[in-house]
């Protein structure tokens, strides 16, 4: 008996009444964000995200196109809204160790704010040297130590004169040195006289000549130590007028940032810098001064003797709301880790810490990184770096070319930052057991 029953056209679709839904057009329908049918896989998501140990990060598996990604962005932004909002990460010069940039963290916002604070303090810097040093009384003060030097030098030539006269010498002074010529009878002879001279004659005036040699020695000497006793005065007082013109700008960051030792420390390091290095920031401007005249139209690619003073802002929190969600689907090994920029001057390859770039770790920092697993795999030592950096919980930004063994390249060694970051990796069931099984 045949089992096959001829139906009639109506009966081979299923239909619904539109009165039994409440809205006139799906416009009015709110999306809906969760996956379904996945109560388990929900929940699994759901305890995965509350554990906050280290070590505990996620892998989303499933079939391609089940709305993963999209169901795990939207839950954990919901999440992250709810959290603490994570510190800001500035890189600055080290002055003890200047291939090895020093981190420094900063609650929220504050990083732009330090970093804005320590451009103007260059500016004032630039200004108040330049004012200072042009000012009345630095010239009259450093005239009066000049002048003061002099006077002993005269008093010590004039001896040294006096005793070579009595010696039967003229002293005659030159850039190349002092010279001693002997006169006999009131005539300085010239070097063919003094050879046609009494053999006795030029052995007394040779003895002489010792003596006066000896004494020579002594005041070269004495000479040096005023000269030296003199620059000392010059910079001791150049100290005390850049130390005026900007321990009060210096004072009062460190005021405003007083909790925090980091930047106290880096403070003091910079008006040591200051004044150690006081003839670079007049030099500087007199280069300035004097390239506006000659070549106006080309501008100087040489490091600035403030330029080390500057902040490189590398993480900026300031307009978060809560705890940073980054999704990304290029996470090569620089994308990851970040990176350190050069540039090419006059065919030299350089490169300083306010070229340093952060990666998709320093914007997850303190929230939550969603990658695709085959994305990570497909890219060269993205893997590796990955399940490194998750181990050791810090960020440290390196030349992949020095991770493959091959030759360094790179010439900072910036300070690893920690990291706080939840991992989330999508991909297919395949790709996770082969992960585990490798």
């Amino acid at each position: 008996m045949s089992n096959v029953k001829e139906l009639p056209y109506n009966k081979l679709r299923n239909e619904c009444d539109p009165k039994m839904f409440s809205f006139s057009n799906t416009s009015e329908v709110v999306p809906l964000h969760d996956i379904i049918g996945q109560e388990r896989a929900v929940k699994a998501m759901e305890f995965g995200l509350k554990i906050k140990i280290r070590g505990y990060n996620l892998y989303m598996s499933g079939a391609t196109g089940t709305g993963k990604t999209s169901y795990a962005q939207n839950y954990i932004k919901k999440i992250a809204e709810k959290e603490k909002v994570p510190e800001d990460w500035c890189y600055v010069y080290n002055f003890d160790k200047p291939n090895q940039p020093m981190a420094i963290s900063l609650p929220a916002g504050t990083g732009r704010i330090f970093q804005k604070d320590m451009d103007e303090f260059i500016k004032i810097l630039k200004q108040e040297i330049t004012k200072a040093f042009d000012s009345e009384d630095y010239e009259t003060e450093k005239a009066t130590i000049e002048k003061d030097y002099e006077a002993k030098r005269d008093v010590l030539i004039e001896k040294l004169n006096d005793d070579a006269e009595k010696q039967g010498f003229k002293v005659k002074t030159t850039n190349a040195g002092i010279y001693f010529l002997p006169v006999i009878e009131g005539k300085t002879l010239s070097e063919q006289e003094y050879g046609e001279l009494d053999e006795d004659l030029k052995h007394e005036l040779s003895e002489k000549s010792s003596i006066i040699q000896r004494e020579t020695t002594e005041i070269i000497r004495k000479l040096r130590n005023i000269e030296k006793e003199a620059e000392e005065k010059v910079s001791e007082w150049e100290n005390k007028i850049a130390l005026f013109a900007v321990g009060m700008h210096i004072n009062d960051l460190k005021e405003k940032y007083g909790k925090y030792p980091k930047i106290l420390l880096y403070l003091e390091k910079i008006q040591e810098d200051i004044l150690t290095n006081l003839s670079d920031f007049r030099e500087e401007e007199a280069e300035d001064d004097q390239q506006q005249v000659i070549i106006p139209w080309v501008k100087s690619n040489s490091e600035s003797a403030t330029d080390k003073y500057k902040v490189n802002l590398l993480v900026d929190n300031s307009e978060l709301q809560g705890a940073p969600l980054i999704v990304d689907f290029n996470p090569t090994f620089y994308n990851l880790l970040g990176k350190l920029e050069y540039e090419n001057e006059f065919g030299s390859i350089t490169t300083d810490f306010t070229m340093i770039k952060g990666g998709l770790f320093h914007q997850a920092n303190g929230g939550y990184l969603i990658l695709q697993a085959k994305d990570v795999i497909n890219n060269v030592q993205s893997w590796d770096a990955l399940k490194r950096v998750l181990k050791i919980k810090q960020i440290s930004i390196e030349n992949m070319k020095e991770q493959m063994g091959l030759v360094a390249v790179s010439t900072l060694k910036p300070e690893p930052i920690p990291l706080n970051v939840k991992v989330i990796l999508v991909g297919s069931e395949s790709v996770y057991q082969l992960l585990y099984e490798y």
